[in-house]
């Protein structure tokens, strides 16, 4: 496996080096075009072993696309995954004369969640947390009124989806690949306030945001609640019956404290269950709720984006090493029922007024190399423990162990 890595790195940096800067395409001047490309290969290890644990090298990701820009005012982008089969990730317009208000067009990722609307090349960890894979939408088709402004103080977004967000983290999962959650028509909204904006705003903090998210769905009846899954690929809360609507709630925090990074996230999911008792009657919603920090610092060099040094050169004794920085990220995500004033004894069935729920607490430990613009290296250790002894994927075990690493490749 080394072999393959330094095999990889070796010809990735030749390739980088005849790329001082991404390539951009111009054709007079209304239109400009930018390919990109970017390859995901992952390796992990679960402790204790599992039956069903999937291969330790895998190919995880490999996308290819194109951005560009048509007569100053349509944004475009085009994502393609060749995976089995070969799947459309993020096709869209966006309109951008107006700075206050733009619109955009196609698929998309839902605006809620700040994990998971980060690009999976700008991960600090290996895996989202189990916030942005679980309870976070993906992606769907739909449109949006937006203003998207990086140093302005007001971000926000509100749009219309047809449907609840294909979420690939989980639905790329064996156990639940034939039971994907039911969502219909979906509403949703996000705003973000940055204070640091303000030329006068006193602190030591820097690129401080705050942010608020909401998403309501139709659900579809059936067997479609948000299932409660491992970083392991295992269930430990099962998809139950539902109908009504599914209703989101989130909060977000990101901030930086001298280079140290900060970001934290709540969410709040409710699952309404009209009718869905074993004799038809409406039983409490189910609620799904969690919170993350995470924190990450250098330790050692520094990343220029603007240089074109290769891989091999940024190890050469006497230049720059790269980045290297420490990840740390502490999480919990609960699944159960709300309390209806129902006098009934807990229970695990799928119809039960009173479930009996289930947390994942987890700790994950990690080491980021940035070796160039264009490589990164990533090392996780992740530490799971779940409450209820009779739902895990060992039974009686309550605690595992995954170890994880990836190598990007990206331009």
């Amino acid at each position: 496996m080394l072999g393959c890595v330094v095999c990889c790195l070796s010809g990735w940096s030749a390739f980088a080096r005849e790329l001082p800067n991404p390539p951009e395409f111009h054709f007079g001047d209304w239109l400009v075009l930018r390919p990109g490309a970017k390859i995901q290969i992952d390796a992990r290890r679960f402790a204790p072993e599992l039956e069903d644990e999937d291969g330790v090298l895998l190919g995880r990701r490999l996308r290819f696309g194109i951005d560009g820009t048509l007569l100053h005012d349509l944004e475009f982008r085009a994502r393609i995954e060749t995976r089995k089969p070969v799947e459309f990730r993020d096709v869209y317009v966006n309109y951008v004369r107006y700075r206050a208000a733009q619109f955009q067009a196609g698929r998309f990722k839902i605006p809620f969640g700040l994990d998971q609307l980060e690009d999976s090349g700008d991960l600090d960890f290996v895996y989202r947390s189990r916030l942005g894979s679980i309870v976070a939408p993906g992606r769907d088709a739909g449109v949006v009124v937006h203003r998207r402004q990086p140093e302005g103080i007001i971000e926000y977004a509100a749009g219309v989806f047809l449907h609840d967000g294909r979420n690939t983290e989980i639905e790329d999962f064996a156990a639940t690949r034939q039971t994907k959650p039911g969502g219909n028509r979906t509403t949703a909204g996000r705003v973000v306030f940055r204070p640091t904006a303000l030329q006068r705003f006193p602190s030591p903090v820097r690129e401080l945001t705050f942010g608020a998210a909401f998403t309501h769905s139709d659900l579809e009846t059936g067997l479609g609640s948000l299932p409660g899954v491992t970083v392991s690929n295992q269930i430990f809360f099962p998809r139950m019956y539902v109908s009504g609507s599914r209703r989101r709630r989130g909060a977000e925090f990101s901030g930086r404290l001298g280079e140290l990074s900060i970001k934290a996230e709540f969410m709040d999911a409710r699952e309404q269950r009209l009718g869905q008792g074993l004799r038809g009657e409406t039983l409490p919603d189910l609620r799904t709720q969690g919170w993350y920090v995470s924190a990450v610092h250098p330790l050692i060099g520094h990343l220029d984006k603007s240089s074109s040094e290769s891989f091999l050169s940024s190890i050469i004794p006497g230049r720059r090493l790269g980045l290297i920085e420490a990840a740390a990220r502490y999480e919990v995500i609960r699944f159960g029922s709300v309390w209806g004033g129902v006098a009934s004894s807990p229970s695990r069935s799928p119809r039960a007024a009173n479930v009996v729920g289930n947390d994942d607490r987890i700790w994950t430990l990690g080491l980021n190399w940035h070796a160039t613009r264009y490589v990164k290296l990533q090392l996780n250790g992740v530490h799971e423990t779940l409450r209820d002894p009779e739902r895990t994927p060992i039974f009686g075990k309550d605690d595992y162990w995954t170890l994880a690493a990836r190598l990007q490749l990206y331009f």
